[in-house]
């Protein structure tokens, strides 16, 4: 890599090739974001990196969403841990695992750049756009792409590694220097000496785990065990950049360097961190993503204290003024994408899954849902329990029949479950909750597969389970048939 990327950068950079259009399939996937990774904010627009479903486009000025998600000739994965914007207008998703997808500036055809092309690995950590040059950070090493190719990577394949680990995890060029962050501490080397020597630079660090390195234009961040540090240029030392907790990241932001922690969000002021919101945080497990859209606001896309459930992940909006609650814009699709099971009546798909509760997705394409409430509930308005329907069927009636599981109670006699009917038309909804756990009727909430009877009364037939293997006999079949307004069980 030394004397390519070297070259790469001297002759100024070349064209980049055209990205080849691919058509695209008749599948359309329907999935619900439970993480976001990385956002980056061009215009009026946000892109939004998704941990489990794809890229996301998010409209400031419409608060509307838009999504890719894995198909052939498309994006080449669902697990994303970047997205960037080159001087072209491409955008860049890093995957987990296949490379790097590359959506064209006309955000019609996609590309790939991977192992084949010269990336060091298919888990794409990090990018770094420097010009028409984008440096790539993989698990396992530093790749440089330029003029429309791989031009160089490091390690080479063929001089020892200058890293103690090349999980790079991130990637700052400043003039001559380019930085370098690994799961095995700090690197630089110059560009002018065609990045032939790296040394390490890690004095100051309590942990050589350093999970992230960005730029405010003039000092470099890095992120390591919960702690922000800037490197001291004076005394070639970093040095920890405290007073807003626990550091979960920190970001390049427009204008700057953005932090998330366990306190709230905060913007680094030139000489210390001032807050931009104490009143949003993240939850523990996943960094809200920021970015400062073309309006001045800043936007934090992920899962937030605010929510404890699936309703929390989405698009937090800076209030005007800067001050109070954020509001959230949710994007549209299923409450989980764990799917259980799934019925239609008409233009409507309702869905069930395994922990977030029954959604209908509408005629006009919006959402209704059904959540699961924070404890069974024997209300006329809400399922039992909803929280695992594995039992759902649609009559002629409109009636949909609910087996809702949860196994929180574990293998025990008394399941926690219920067999519930909704019904829900313009007049709201109704749940008639036809049995709750008890002694005598735990069995009835195991719910497998469900038919219509179109011979006998109209009724509905359910294949049951028991709610452990080898420890409760499960009823087999179940036959409910309807007599008057109220269906009762026939064993």
């Amino acid at each position: 890599m030394r004397n390519r990327a070297l070259a790469a950068i001297v002759v100024g950079l070349a064209a980049l090739a055209a990205v080849p259009a691919h058509g695209s399939g008749a599948w359309r996937t329907y999935l619900r974001p439970t993480a976001f990774a990385a956002a980056a904010a061009d215009s009026d627009t946000l892109w939004l990196a998704s941990r489990d479903a794809g890229l996301l486009r998010y409209t400031t000025t419409t608060h509307a969403f838009a999504s890719w998600t894995r198909e052939p000739n498309g994006l080449a994965s669902n697990l994303l841990n970047d997205v960037a914007l080159d001087h072209r207008g491409r955008l860049w998703a890093a995957t987990a695992g296949r490379g790097a997808s590359v959506l064209a500036a006309d955000r019609v055809s996609w590309s790939l750049v991977n192992t084949f092309d010269g990336l060091p690995s298919d888990t794409v950590n990090t990018f770094t756009v420097q010009g028409d040059t984008v440096w790539i950070g993989t698990t396992a090493g530093l790749a440089l792409w330029t003029a429309g190719a791989v031009s160089g990577s490091l390690p080479d394949g063929v001089n020892p590694s200058p890293f103690a680990n090349n999980d790079v995890r991130g990637i700052v060029p400043a003039g001559d220097t380019l930085w370098v962050a690994t799961r095995g501490g700090v690197y630089l080397a110059r560009l002018s000496q065609s990045l032939a020597t790296w040394t390490a630079v890690n004095t100051g660090l309590a942990s050589l785990v350093v999970t992230r390195l960005v730029t405010d234009g003039t000092t470099p961040f890095a992120l390591a065990a919960g702690v922000a540090y800037r490197w001291d240029a004076a005394n070639a030392r970093w040095v920890a950049a405290g007073g807003i907790g626990f550091a979960q990241s920190v970001q390049r932001v427009r204008g700057g360097v953005a932090a998330v922690s366990d306190q709230g969000l905060f913007r680094w002021s030139g000489t210390a961190w001032t807050a931009i919101t104490t009143v949003l945080r993240s939850a523990a497990a996943s960094p809200l993503a920021l970015a400062i859209g073309h309006d001045g606001r800043v936007y934090a896309a992920g899962r937030s204290n605010v929510f404890s459930d699936a309703r929390g992940v989405g698009v937090y909006v800076q209030p005007a003024g800067g001050a109070g609650a954020w509001p959230m814009d949710f994007p549209p699709g299923p409450p989980g994408s764990s799917t259980l099971n799934l019925d239609v009546e008409g233009p409507r798909v309702y869905v069930t899954t395994g922990g977030t509760g029954l959604g209908r997705l509408n005629a006009d394409g919006t959402w209704t849902y059904w959540y699961p409430p924070g404890t069974a509930t024997l209300s006329d308005t809400l399922p039992y329990s909803a929280k695992f329907v594995f039992g759902l069927l649609i009559d002629r009636a409109s009636n949909k029949w609910l087996g809702n599981w949860n196994p929180s109670n574990g293998c025990t006699p008394v399941a926690s479950g219920s067999v519930d009917v909704l019904r829900d038309g313009p007049g709201g909804t109704t749940v008639t909750h036809l049995l709750t756990p008890a002694p005598d009727s735990a069995l009835y909430s195991h719910i497998r597969s469900s038919t219509l009877d179109s011979v006998r009364t109209h009724g509905a037939w359910f294949g049951m389970d028991g709610p452990c293997p080898d420890e409760l006999s499960s009823l087999g079949m179940l036959y409910f048939a309807r007599r008057d307004t109220l269906p009762v069980p026939d064993r």
